[in-house]
């Protein structure tokens, strides 16, 4: 990795975490269902994709600032969530089925940061000389 993809990286991952113990906080303090963040979330990855790209130039690095980010929610996000709150996983829930809900978040976020990506690459490629 890149040291702009780091930076970028630790900065969405720090992104992600706010987003994630702030959403949680607001929804167990009565302030709307807790899915409804999921409207915010996808701005948040759009950015994290279109910013991913313009540090690093290219959408390929875009896209993997994305897909850490995504990995530090369905982790640390998850986990931070389940402490205020609204994120504890149901007990009895298994393994399997929580591991196929990451992984099914981790390709949403994916793509929808791709799309953020490939735009800030277009932008990077027209505004910086490469």
């Amino acid at each position: 990795m890149t040291k702009p993809q780091l930076v970028a990286a630790a900065l969405a991952v720090v992104a992600v975490l706010i987003f994630d113990t702030v959403a949680a906080a607001i929804a167990k303090g009565g302030g709307g269902a807790y899915r409804w963040f999921g409207i915010l979330e996808i701005v948040l990855y759009l950015a994290i994709g279109f910013m991913g790209a313009r540090a690093t130039g290219t959408w390929r690095g875009g896209l993997g600032v994305v897909v850490i980010a995504a990995v530090a929610e369905v982790t640390l996000g998850w986990y931070v969530s389940s402490l205020v709150g609204p994120g504890a996983v149901p007990a009895g829930t298994s393994l399997a089925t929580i591991a196929s809900v990451g992984l099914i978040a981790i390709v949403w976020n994916g793509i929808i940061g791709l799309a953020g990506a490939l735009i800030g690459a277009r932008f990077a490629r027209t505004t910086e000389p490469r």
